[in-house]
């Protein structure tokens, strides 16, 4: 049989061969896909982008591949040679399995093609990483390849069924539904739906508009696999289904345990693919679009109890699930019947109970009340144990590709009874609402994960960390690299690797502004001695202060996802930078209310322009003036606060970051003063009579 089979292949590949168009085709589009190879690598660098930009490449060859499809099944017909081997035993059946290996050797040896050449190509200086080629090798196996063999198959499936030219419409019906372009008409469709219609249909690359996430790496999401797994037995089910009706096969032994494998495949793979999964979406709005038709009431007050002693386990494997453990302590003076905690929507409870128990609970939105089924009295404490799972958002990732779940975002309960984020400001911009940590709090993790996992606590043993923490826990992996230059590490990812001689830049550069503004307001701040740079920013982010995070001795510079490897980013964005250093040593670490923001983000754009002013940084970015005409909140006392401010900061004395009006506008903040105060402060400094050397005579 085997022989039988690998002589009909070797027939209908020089069949095939015969016939110039497809090997001409072949030939092409392969030399054409190296050529991008060779621009991304000489010309512009970014060796990831090189396939993401691709999916023209998908276009083309999805088309190639369903005309050749039909075409080795026409040809058959048109020759007569089907005739033939209806009387050969089981002649149709082996003619069919060696057209089916002509496509998987033809596509097969365009993989291994282009493997080869873009190892030969990018491989050595910067990117050395073994896991970035091998997930490259992924990408090209389900995007390219396994895409390529759907549309062969479809190919050969619609000239079985359909006669004559009528197949033409068809097959370019079947194409447009499939190919990488559906994302733009199928994209509004979503939002109706409220269902990613294009993820499903779309073989190729699921965001085409959208650049390599460095961080996450590519979109090879467990979700992808299952598709094409799906679609494939589909087809194959098609096939024996046709191959019954036309007596092709018989109904027996052998055709049942066939017929049953892939109704097993298909039932795997269609439950899979229904499952919860957070994969890479290009949907930057979607988290907008929530809080803005979610506007979440608080109708709770905050309790006096403490959270400690949390035991958590995680598993990201499709999407984040989490068995978390903690201990609660009625620190008040009455007794507690119900607890409110804030937690992520998107992370949904499935089991809840204290000490074996199931308890009652409400989740709606970003918060949870529990019902107790015995008070808790005032001293008392008891176990809290819950499963939860889910996350879609892209801006924090649980999955088996990346994890960013950093102590400002809700990922554990929390007694900061607010949501995660809020719109602010006049444009209604995406704010980060970080959780407040007043006390230590002891917490033991354990995940299993084949990434190194970087947290602000201590390991143990493989999997397993442990440590208090007075801030949150943050927990971080992903598609990264690390380096340390003398007393720091960076942790970076690894199509970054370009940009590692620049660290120094950035190193000079905090060195002094980490100098000039504790210096100037008098902080007292641990001095970060770990930098994560993380790409995770998408358009959505258009405030200032919600990219750098402090927690304890690690500094998380967030980036947007467009950075590119080759950009001198340090030297280019140091004033940018600036703007959200400011915020991160400041006011981020402060329990203030969700109205707060623009009080707070007037102090820091004007203080991060007095420190660019100060340390000769070129600050042409007009980030304080957009701010206050386009994002201020308009009213009579802002009105009469940006007056006074102005003619403060026309005076030479304003460029002094050591100047005291702004250590005392920070201490506004930190009292919860309004802009009434904030008037009066700045008015007394326009007033006060200065000396020809800039400073206060008194």
């Amino acid at each position: 049989m085997i022989y039988r089979i690998y002589q009909s292949t070797i027939f209908t590949s020089k069949l095939a061969l015969r016939t110039w168009l497809f090997p001409i085709f072949f030939i092409c589009l392969n030399s054409y896909i190296i050529y991008t190879f060779y621009i991304y690598r000489f010309q512009t660098f970014s060796p990831p982008s090189a396939l993401t930009t691709s999916s023209y490449f998908v276009i083309f060859g999805m088309l190639a591949y369903l005309l050749f499809g039909m075409w080795i099944i026409r040809v058959e017909k048109s020759t007569s040679m089907s005739d033939l081997t209806l009387l050969i035993d089981n002649g149709y059946l082996f003619g069919f399995l060696s057209k089916v290996l002509v496509g998987i050797i033809t596509i097969l040896t365009s993989q291994i093609i282009l493997m080869a050449s873009y190892i030969a190509i990018f491989y050595g200086h910067p990117i050395t990483d073994v896991p970035y080629y091998l997930a490259v090798f992924k990408y090209i196996t389900v995007f390219w390849s396994i895409s390529f063999f759907i549309s062969f198959l479809l190919g050969m499936l619609l000239a079985s069924v359909i006669k004559g030219k009528s197949v033409y419409p068809v097959l370019l019906l079947v194409f447009c539904f499939l190919i990488p372009i559906n994302h733009v008409f199928l994209e509004s469709a979503n939002r109706v739906l409220n269902f990613d219609l294009d993820s499903w249909l779309n073989l190729g690359e699921p965001n085409p508009y959208s650049v390599y996430h460095a961080f996450y790496g590519f979109s090879i999401d467990y979700f992808h696999w299952m598709k094409k797994l799906l679609f494939l037995s589909i087809i194959f089910l098609l096939f024996i289904f046709l191959f019954i009706k036309k007596k092709i096969i018989h109904l027996g032994k052998p055709t049942y345990i066939v017929l049953l494998l892939f109704v097993i495949v298909f039932s795997f793979s269609a439950i899979e693919i229904t499952k919860k999964n957070q994969i890479l979406v290009n949907d930057p709005t979607r988290i907008i679009d929530y809080y803005r038709n979610n506007e979440q009431a608080l109708l709770m007050d905050d309790q006096a109890i403490r959270l400690d002693d949390f035991d958590i386990f995680l598993k990201p494997n499709a999407h984040l699930e989490a068995d978390v453990t903690f201990t609660i302590t009625n620190e008040g003076r009455e007794e507690l019947n119900s607890l409110h905690f804030a937690l992520f929507h998107e992370l949904k409870i499935s089991e809840l109970h204290s000490n074996g128990i199931a308890l009652n609970y409400v989740q709606d939105g970003d918060f949870v009340t529990v019902e107790l089924n015995n008070a808790i009295e005032s001293g008392e404490k008891i176990d809290i144990s819950m499963h939860y799972e889910g996350l879609k958002t892209n801006l924090y990732f649980g999955n088996n590709q990346a994890i960013y779940l950093p102590h400002y975002f809700p990922w554990l309960p929390s007694t900061n009874l607010k949501p995660a984020f809020d719109l602010v400001t006049d444009q209604k911009g995406l704010h980060r609402i970080k959780p407040s940590y007043q006390e230590e709090t002891n917490y033991r993790l354990t995940i299993n994960y084949d990434k190194k996992v970087y947290t602000n606590l201590n390991k143990q043993a493989e999997g397993t960390w442990s440590g208090k923490s007075s801030s949150g826990l943050s927990v971080i992996s992903g598609m990264l690299n690390e380096n340390s230059q003398e007393n720091y590490q960076w942790i970076y990812p690894v199509t970054w690797e370009q940009s590692v001689e620049d660290f120094s830049t950035f190193e000079t550069y905090f060195r002094m502004f980490y100098n000039t503004i504790t210096n100037s307001l008098d902080l007292n701040i641990e001095k970060p001695n770990r930098v994560f740079f993380i790409p995770n920013l998408n358009i959505s982010d258009t405030l200032n202060g919600e990219s750098v995070w402090v927690n304890g001795s690690d500094l998380i510079l967030g980036t947007p996802i467009y950075i590119e490897p080759d950009q001198d980013y340090f030297d280019i964005f140091q004033a940018e930078l600036t703007y959200e250093l400011v915020p991160a040593l400041t006011t981020n670490k402060l329990n203030t209310d969700m109205d707060d923001y623009e009080f707070q983000a007037l102090f820091n754009i004007v203080f991060a322009k007095v420190i660019n002013k100060q340390m000769n940084i070129n600050d042409d970015t007009d980030t304080l003036k957009f701010f206050i005409s386009e994002k201020l909140t308009v009213d009579q006392d802002v009105n009469t606060v940006v007056k006074e401010l102005k003619d403060f900061l026309s005076k030479k004395e304003a460029e002094d970051a050591n100047h005291p009006l702004y250590q005392e506008w920070l201490h506004l903040i930190e009292s919860k003063k309004s802009w009434d105060e904030l008037y009066a402060l700045i008015k007394q400094f326009n007033n006060r009579e200065v000396s020809p050397n800039g400073k206060d005579p008194a």
